[in-house]
C-alpha cells in the first residue's frame, strides 16, 4: 500500500484539489528531475517506444519524424 501512498494522496486530497501538473513524492509536492522536463529526452523516450509498439506515424503525438 505505501507505493500507492501518494497516489491516492493526490486522488482524495481537498488540500490540492486546485493544483494541476505538479509532482508528488511522499505526499509532499516537490521539483521534478530535470531529465522529466528534458524536451529532447521525452521525445527520444516517445520515438522509442513507438517503435517498439510498432505505432504507426499517424498514431502518435508527434509522428516518428517529429512532424
Amino acid at each position: 500500500t505505501e507505493g500507492a501512498q501518494t497516489a491516492i494522496f493526490c486522488g482524495v486530497s481537498q488540500d490540492i484539489a486546485h493544483i494541476s501538473g505538479a509532482y508528488f513524492s511522499a505526499c509532499k509536492r516537490t521539483k521534478s528531475s530535470p531529465d522529466s522536463l528534458n524536451e529532447k529526452l521525452a521525445r527520444e523516450l516517445w520515438e522509442r517506444s513507438a517503435q517498439i509498439v510498432d505505432l504507426m506515424p499517424h498514431e502518435t503525438a508527434f509522428g516518428i519524424n517529429g512532424e
